[in-house]
C-alpha cells in the first residue's frame, strides 16, 4: 500500500503501522469514509457508475505502468513470496519466470499431459507474457466509493508482480455479482484475455488451490 501511494495517484488508506500478533498481521491505517462499491452500486446513477468505471481504468493503467524487477518475475512487490487466495493458504514463490509459475499452478504436471482434458490450459501456459503490478482482487468488494467517486482501493494482500493477464482473469475468480460494465472497464485497460480466462477456469477446476504447506512451501 505504501509502494502504491508513493508511485501512483491510486487512492489507498494511509498506513500508520503494521505488526505481527502470533500468525496474524495487523495493519493500522486511516479510516476511509464511504461504502463498498458492491453495496452502493445500485444506488449510483448510470453517470456515476460510468465515472467510477472510468476512474478504475485510469488507476489500473497506472499500476500496469510500474516497472517490475524483471520482465518475467512473479513475486510480492519487493521480490519475496506472494500470497493469493487463488494459490491456497501459504505464501508461494518467488518465481524467476512465468514457466515455473505456470508449472506450480499445474502442481508440476507436464503441460502436454493437460492437452487432452484441458486444451485451453495448453494455449494459456504456452504463451509469452510480461509481468505487471497487479492488485489481484479488483472486485466491487475492494473498492470504496463516496459521492459517486472512488474514495479508496483496499485489500492489497493479493497484489504483486503477475503475468499481464492476471488482473483480468483474477477479477472473475470470485465476481459475486460484479456487473459486466466493471469487466468491460478492466478489459479496456488490460486488454481482453477471454482465452486466458478459459484456461484459468480449467485450472480452477483441476488445481484451484495448488499451494499446500507439505508439498509447496516455496519454489
Amino acid at each position: 500500500m505504501r509502494f502504491v501511494a508513493e508511485h501512483t495517484s491510486v487512492p489507498v488508506p494511509k498506513v500508520f503501522d503494521a505488526w505481527t500478533h502470533g500468525k496474524v498481521t495487523v495493519i493500522k491505517m486511516r479510516y476511509i469514509k464511504g461504502r463498498l462499491a458492491w453495496s452502493a452500486w445500485d444506488r449510483l446513477t448510470s453517470v456515476q457508475q460510468a465515472s467510477v468505471c472510468s476512474e478504475l481504468e485510469g488507476y489500473v493503467k497506472q499500476l500496469r505502468s510500474l516497472s517490475p524487477p524483471s520482465p518475467c518475475q512473479v513475486s510480492a512487490i519487493h521480490g519475496g513470496p506472494c500470497r493469493d487466495h487463488r494459490f491456497g493458504s501459504v505464501p508461494i514463490g518467488p518465481f524467476r519466470d512465468h514457466d515455473s509459475f505456470h508449472s506450480f499452478l499445474r502442481q508440476d504436471a507436464d503441460l502436454l499431459s493437460f492437452q487432452s482434458k484441458y486444451p485451453d490450459v495448453l494455449a494459456l501456459h504456452s504463451g509469452c507474457f510480461v509481468s505487471m503490478f497487479t492488485h489481484g482482487d479488483l472486485t466491487l468488494w475492494n473498492v470504496v466509493v463516496r459521492k459517486g467517486k472512488i474514495a479508496a482501493i483496499i485489500d492489497w494482500e493479493c497484489s504483486g508482480w503477475r503475468p499481464d493477464y492476471w488482473e483480468y482473469t483474477k477479477a472473475h475468480y470470485n465476481p459475486q455479482g460484479t456487473p459486466q460494465q466493471w469487466f468491460d472497464a478492466l478489459s479496456r485497460t488490460t486488454g481482453e484475455y477471454n482465452e486466458h480466462l478459459k484456461g484459468e477456469r480449467c485450472l480452477w477446476v483441476a488445481h484451484e488451490f495448488p499451494a499446500s504447506p507439505a508439498e509447496y512451501p516455496s519454489k
